[in-house]
């Protein structure tokens, strides 16, 4: 499956505060999928360099739950550090 921006949801913006904002998102895709470079290109234009997006993963095989950070956006493509999982 592919990213859906549908899925990722905006939960708290602190804006002009030099803040990350922090995002929801939940997708049957793997960790290891989601953390794939270019797996956000379609969301280049939301997602910011330090952005947190929580995340529910694989949601119908083996579930994970984490924090995925923005490490890179130059404009084209968009890519996020390896899962931090949360319990």
């Amino acid at each position: 499956m592919a990213f859906d921006r549908t899925d990722l949801a905006l939960e708290s913006a602190t804006q002009n505060s030099g803040l990350p904002r922090q995002w929801s998102y939940t997708t049957t895709d793997t960790a290891a999928v989601v953390d794939s470079a270019g797996y956000f290109n379609t969301a280049k234009d939301l997602l910011n360099v330090g952005d947190v997006i929580r995340a529910n993963v694989d949601t119908d095989g083996t579930p994970g739950y984490g924090e995925f950070y923005v490490s890179a956006n130059d404009g084209t493509t968009v890519d996020v550090n390896d899962l931090v999982s949360r319990v």
